[in-house]
């Protein structure tokens, strides 16, 4: 044995034994082994992997020579949803693989879950096929208090019209396609003697004119397409939602995919405060109030300031125009399309109104501090529209925020980050605000968070927040009908009085002994609903929530109050 050698083989007597990780992928609904699905080993904290391995034909796999620590253990397979190890099943987030040195963990099992597929057909209006259509499922959730579509995946039809969204995770969607008016360039790679020796992604990649074929959309001039969701509806409030299984294919969602008669806007932009139309290019967009739907933008004309939209599809808008880039003049207006052309559509362009409002502690609460200069009070469009200036202000240190640039409209407000609406990013009080939440806010007589603000006029009063300190805690566990715990359990504390506008309604996901815990909540009276199965934000929906409000718990917190070992029902 040489010298090295020798050391070599002393190292490892010295060193501690590794850790390793055995054991099986299987499928959840059939219980048989997956071969060839991909286990990767992430560190916790991050998005660093440890080490990664592939399934054997038989499920199974080896992560030898780990390091101690803690770490998520995710299995993936084509075809099927991607898990994380846990005890709390598929679509849960997993708990910690907490590793010894020398531990050998063995015997794990990661079973994956068959994603669905919806087909059906996108068909013109003399029942011919529509090739090209853009077909997309979407999921929905709320956004202060109203129904917002995200799509999941999106494919085009083929020349029969048929279409397949595959690999979506087992739930409901809803399925909407939109047909794009005017020709629409379609790229075919053409090499039928095999003569292209530039090889096939090049190929691919360049557009020849011989291998670009015009696709018509099937409507007429005075005619344009909207997005038409299944069954055969443009009002999105009417769709009907598609139940995908595991391992299952939902046939026949065929849409009829038939263009509606266009209006055209017009309209003129002039300078609200010299009433003439200002010089430069002035930018006008019509912004729908619901989504999915379509934006339209034109430039006003020089010198007269006219503009117009010539083919609007019916519905509700803003119709926004700006000067002068980010920081110019704007003015808006609501539009509402039917079935006739919109004309005299007047947009006066200013500066905006201004409004200041005013942060104070809860009176006989500790004082807010310098970090007071960390908020931000923002009024947000009711609804929320996207491109639509959201005017705001950071506050100074003597508690008041100058917001500029205010035009005539409904909005929540929003006083970051102590009062944020959900779904947006969850953002950290500064340590001296830790607890501090938003008890009210007024303008004037107005309970803004009851109420909302509107503004039609140039506000003459401020927007007074009260900000307490003085947060109740709640801890409980949620069970059946059996007092069984219920892993992984959505609990939601609901305002009660009216207060819709709070937007930050208090929201947890049980562990799995399905106990919870909220440790700061806003005091008053709330009601208490919980859901092993239910839709992102759901709760904001009057119309879901009344379903369930006869069986929810009502509770009232005071200021610094604890509650504990609540036992709560959970809603089916």
């Amino acid at each position: 044995m040489t010298l090295f050698t020798a050391y070599l083989a002393f190292l490892l007597i010295q060193s501690p034994a590794a850790a390793s990780i055995k054991g099986t992928v299987v499928s959840r609904q059939t219980g048989k082994p997956l071969g060839n699905a991909t286990i990767e080993l992430r560190i916790m904290g991050g998005n660093t992997t440890a080490k990664t391995t592939t399934t054997d034909g038989d499920g199974k796999f080896v992560l030898s020579r780990l390091a101690a620590g803690s770490y998520r253990l995710i299995a993936r397979r084509s075809g099927y949803v991607q898990t994380e190890f846990s005890p709390l099943g598929a679509g849960v987030a997993g708990t910690p693989v907490d590793l010894k040195a020398d531990q050998q963990l063995t015997s794990v099992q990661l079973a994956l879950t068959a994603t669905g597929t919806i087909s059906g057909r996108i068909i013109e209006r003399d029942g011919q096929p529509m090739p090209n259509a853009r077909v997309q499922a979407l999921k929905t959730s709320f956004q202060d208090g109203h129904r917002v579509f995200t799509p999941v995946t999106e494919v085009l039809s083929n020349d029969l019209g048929e279409y397949r969204l595959f690999w979506l995770t087992p739930g409901q969607y809803y399925v909407n396609v939109t047909i794009p008016d005017g020709p629409m360039g379609v790229d075919l790679l053409l090499n039928p003697d095999g003569s292209d020796n530039r090889g096939l992604y090049e190929g691919r990649a360049q557009v020849r004119p011989v291998a670009t074929t015009p696709v018509g959309s099937g409507a007429s001039e005075n005619e344009s397409h909207v997005p038409i969701f299944y069954p055969n509806v443009s009002n999105n409030s009417l769709a009907e939602p598609v139940n995908v299984i595991p391992g299952s294919e939902v046939r026949g969602i065929d849409i009829h995919a038939l263009p509606v008669r266009a209006r055209r806007v017009r309209g003129t932009i002039t300078n609200g405060a010299i009433g003439q139309t200002p010089a430069g290019t002035i930018q006008v967009r019509l912004l729908p109030l619901s989504a999915p739907g379509t934006t339209y933008q034109a430039n006003a004309e020089t010198g007269t300031g006219a503009f117009e939209f010539p083919k609007v599809v019916p519905g509700n808008y803003v119709a926004l125009a700006t000067s002068g880039g980010p920081n110019g003049i704007r003015a808006r207006a609501s539009v509402e399309v039917r079935d006739r052309d919109i004309e005299n559509v007047l947009l006066m362009l200013g500066q905006g109104w201004n409004l200041t409002a005013r942060v104070i502690s809860d009176p006989g609460g500790p004082e807010l501090g310098p970090d007071i200069t960390r908020l931000r009070v923002t009024l947000r469009s009711e609804p929320f529209i996207a491109g639509l200036p959201q005017p705001g202000a950071a506050v100074t240190a003597d508690g008041s925020a100058s917001i500029a640039g205010i035009l005539a409209g409904e909005y929540r407000i929003v006083v970051t980050p102590l009062l944020n609406p959900q779904g947006t990013a969850a953002q950290t009080a500064p340590a001296a605000l830790a607890g501090g939440y938003v008890k009210s806010i007024r303008f004037g007589d107005v309970n803004v968070l009851k109420d909302g603000l509107r503004l039609d006029t140039e506000p003459q009063a401020e927007i007074v927040i009260i900000v307490g300190r003085k947060p109740a805690s709640f801890e409980g566990q949620v069970v059946d009908d059996r007092k069984q715990p219920i892993p992984g359990a959505t609990v939601v504390l609901v305002p009660e009085n009216g207060l819709e506008y709070r937007i930050d309604h208090p929201v947890t996901v049980a562990d799995a002994s399905g106990r919870f815990q909220f440790p700061s909540v806003v005091p008053g009276d709330y009601k208490i609903f919980a859901w092993d199965n239910v839709e992102k934000g759901a709760w904001q929906d009057r119309g879901y929530i009344g379903r369930y409000e006869n069986r929810a718990s009502p509770i009232h917190f005071d200021e610094g109050s604890a509650q504990r070992n609540v036992s709560v029902e959970v809603l089916r």
